[in-house]
């Protein structure tokens, strides 16, 4: 921890660690993954009793932020995080150029490493300020400053924010009209949200802003969760919070909403994450920002937890209290995040940093693309990424290293000139590397000469000459299975082995203008594409082993003929040492088989 604890903030720590509301007192695991299917709803409501008034909890005492933040944090331009910037791996190489007519292509290979962390991310924290959660503001309040230096240690780029919530205060009924529910949500000084602070990095403004929060009330158990969810992405789908303004989340940062709660949303069916058959338990709709039931923004849960997912704002949820466990284990799975018991034992800002590094290990979805800023007049020339995406990748035991294959054109009609426009590795929302592409455009450009070191041997001499001269790499045999490589070849296609592959599987009855037969095609050129670049390296135009496979994989499960095809006779060409001259269009002999 950055900032040790001075001796007057000891009395208001000490309340924040003891009087946690409903807390577990054992200490919890981190989760470790996604809950099993099947899980079976709760068979029992629980008790729903009010909030108590926030005055039961006396003052809450704010703390001296000049004695908690330690000389490191300031700069001469006032309050700032100091880190020293991590590596985070990136896309190599960095920098690529070419010389193209209008409406010619050039491809490269290239390599993005992901190796820990996101380089820039966007914390958001999300407090529930009803009457039962006192203690936890205590702590907050307590350890603003430390959450955030302890998260700045890991993360070279981050910005903090802060909102807060209780209920409407309003009471909506009568039940019939508000899915069999009527009582009071908040009282008269209750806020569904309010952004407090938006994503800044000065970190004194954020803990100030916490420092100031007072508790109110929320009448009712359930709070307005679903609320606070929803304005934590609705600007990145154009809807602005009209009295607040935008959160400010960032291109290229990874985004995270920490909350603590410790009861339910309004909803009309809580149980609905566990399926059709669990039965309704409803808290009552969310009104949505017009405050109003039964009109058209009112707010569904599952439908808000989709929107966190789908705008990449990672759900770190620290439940105090173990009652509605389940719920939120599953609320937390649908949203792609995490939830976890948050306990009096627990040190808040090393909890919050391990659950964010937790969230961090698995990635859904890498992809290059022209990055941002540049998209709107680039985006086009980017045409083909081979694969298009990697997903579910693990970051937690070893470096990412992910190939790909890009192919930029020139838009027909383009003017002579240099154009630059940078690429990038995109991870769920968060950039990892970046590369800048040059391309000279000329309408004469004279084609690059060939290539005098493109190695590549055809599928028929691998099936004809590989076993009569020994020539099959390390690691690969003529009677290893094709399923061994392409994990995707179902059948017979996976059951054959690498040389019944590349004699074109002429045992089976499968004809070409079957999708079997295009299936067929592709693996006997992608087990001489994968024997090549094993035995050549280098010399041979794929990436990597590893870019071939996914190629191949995306292709047999697109259930697209003519792309399977396509690939074939990339390959095939490969295999014959043909490279496509980006000027004329035309494949040119620029090799021979060595062997």
């Amino acid at each position: 921890m950055r900032i040790p604890t001075p001796k007057t903030t000891l009395a208001a720590l000490a309340l924040g660690l003891f009087a946690l509301a409903g807390c577990d007192e054992a200490r919890q695991e981190l989760p470790t993954g996604p809950k099993e299917e099947g899980t079976p709803a709760p068979q029992v409501l629980f008790d729903m009793r009010e909030n108590p008034r926030p005055e039961s909890w006396g003052p809450i005492p704010s703390l001296d932020l000049g004695t908690l933040l330690s000389p490191r944090v300031f700069s001469s331009g006032g309050p700032a995080l100091t880190t020293e910037a991590t590596s985070s791996g990136g896309l190599q190489p960095d920098h690529f150029e070419a010389t193209l007519a209008a409406g010619a292509s050039a491809t490269e290979s290239k390599v993005l490493t992901i190796t820990g962390a996101p380089p820039a991310a966007d914390v958001v924290f999300s407090l529930d300020l009803t009457g039962s959660m006192g203690g936890v503001l205590s702590n907050a309040k307590a350890n603003a400053v430390s959450m955030m230096n302890t998260l700045a240690e890991d993360i070279p780029d981050i910005r903090f924010g802060y909102l807060s919530y209780e209920d409407y205060p309003a009471n909506y009924g009568p039940a019939a009209d508000n899915c069999g529910y009527e009582a009071p949500y908040g009282g008269s000084g209750d806020r569904p949200y309010r952004l407090d602070i938006a994503l800044t990095p000065n970190v004194a403004n954020v803990a100030e802003a916490i420092n100031a929060s007072v508790l109110g009330w929320g009448a009712d158990g359930p709070e307005a969760y679903t609320r606070a969810f929803y304005e934590a992405y609705a600007e990145l789908e154009g809807n602005v919070n009209p009295e607040f303004g935008p959160i400010g989340w960032r291109s290229g940062a990874r985004r995270f909403l920490v909350n603590f709660g410790d009861n339910v949303p309004h909803d009309c069916n809580l149980n609905a994450v566990f399926g059709p058959t669990a039965s309704t338990w409803s808290t009552g709709k969310d009104p949505g920002r017009d405050g109003q039931i039964n009109t058209p923004d009112d707010l569904e849960l599952l439908e808000v937890l989709d929107g966190l997912k789908r705008n990449n704002v990672t759900l770190v949820n620290l439940l105090v209290g173990t009652g509605f466990k389940d719920l939120w284990d599953a609320w937390a799975e649908r949203a792609d995040g995490l939830n976890y018991i948050f306990g009096s034992a627990d040190p808040i800002a090393e909890t919050i940093a391990a659950l964010i590094s937790q969230a961090s290990q698995t990635i859904r979805q890498v992809n290059l693309q022209v990055c941002t800023e540049d998209a709107a007049e680039f985006g086009s020339w980017l045409t083909s990424a081979s694969p298009a995406s990697y997903t579910e990748v693990d970051v937690s035991k070893m470096d990412a290293d992910l190939p790909f294959e890009l192919e930029f054109t020139v838009p027909e009609g383009t003017e002579d000139g240099v154009y630059e426009f940078n690429v990038c590795g995109i991870g769920d929302g968060a950039e990892y590397g970046r590369q800048t592409v040059a391309i000279t455009v000329e309408s004469a450009a004279d084609p690059p000469p060939p290539a005098d070191d493109c190695e590549g041997c055809s599928a028929g001499f691998w099936s004809q000459n590989g076993v009569r001269t020994g020539a099959y790499p390390s690691g690969y045999a003529p009677g290893h299975l094709v399923s061994s490589l392409f994990e995707d070849a179902a059948g017979y296609l996976g059951d054959a082995t690498l040389l019944q592959a590349l004699e074109g599987y002429r045992d089976s009855r499968t004809r070409q203008n079957t999708d079997e037969g295009a299936m067929e095609i592709l693996l006997r050129q992608a087990v001489a594409a994968v024997l090549n670049e094993a035995k050549f390296g280098d010399a041979y135009p794929a990436a990597s082993v590893a870019a071939i496979q996914m190629a191949v994989g995306e292709a047999l499960t697109s259930g697209d003929r003519a792309a399977i095809l396509a690939l074939a006779d990339k390959y095939d060409r490969w295999n014959n040492n043909l490279k496509l001259d980006p000027v004329t269009g035309e494949w040119t002999q620029v090799g021979t088989c060595p062997l």
